[in-house]
């Protein structure tokens, strides 16, 4: 978990609001698939996508003898795969990220949240206030994005830890945002019958750890 991370807000109402009031936004990860900004869109969000080496069984067919055989060969398998529970993020960035470059892709106000352990907290009970069937009660999981998306993984990735990519996986040429992502999910069984592109989410009051950089 990161000693602290970076906000940043495209006004300065909405900075002022988070710190002062503690009210701000969760954005579902199918959202970000085609939201009109072009600093933000991932046509590729919410999916998993990599390759790894492995020993490919080829099958081989005679026409006309009818004749089967098989044989193996070392090459490339690809994995890709999505995540069932409707998902929301709110997206933040890493300690030694370029500030200028979060101001100039994301909004000029920058905010820092300097005790993420319970900001997650306060995450996590201001989702229990909402109508929402979040799962676990609420709970709320930080990840460090991997800019991994098609390149190749190790061939031993642990089958949760591959499903898991399709939340916090983004391709390499978004690797300068150095994200670090607030995570909740929804009941994948029950879901609402609309899913909104975001939730507002209320702390309450002021996020006294948070403060304008």
């Amino acid at each position: 978990m990161p000693e602290y991370v970076y906000k940043a807000f495209p006004r300065e109402e909405f900075a002022d609001e988070f710190i002062g009031a503690g009210r701000f936004r969760i954005g579902s990860l199918k959202h970000y698939k085609t939201i009109e900004d072009d600093n933000r869109i991932d046509k590729t969000e919410g999916e998993a996508s990599y390759t790894f080496e492995d020993d490919l069984q080829q099958i081989h067919i005679t026409l006309d003898s009818e004749e089967t055989r098989t044989s193996t060969k070392r090459g490339q398998m690809h994995v890709s795969g999505s995540w069932g529970n409707p998902t929301y993020i709110f997206c933040t960035s890493l300690p030694g990220t370029d500030l200028d470059y979060l101001r100039d892709r994301f909004g000029r106000y920058i905010v820092r949240i300097s005790n993420v352990e319970q900001f997650i907290h306060g995450m996590q009970e201001a989702i229990r206030r909402t109508t929402y069937p979040f799962i676990g009660n609420g709970h709320v999981r930080g990840r460090t994005v991997e800019y991994s998306k098609d390149l190749e993984l190790p061939a031993d990735l642990e089958e949760v830890a591959s499903c898991e990519l399709a939340y916090y996986q983004k391709p390499p040429e978004y690797s300068c945002e150095q994200e670090y992502r607030f995570v909740a999910m929804m009941d994948a069984i029950n879901p609402p019958d609309e899913l909104p592109d975001f939730i507002e989410l209320d702390f309450g009051g002021n996020i006294e750890y948070a403060e304008r950089c």
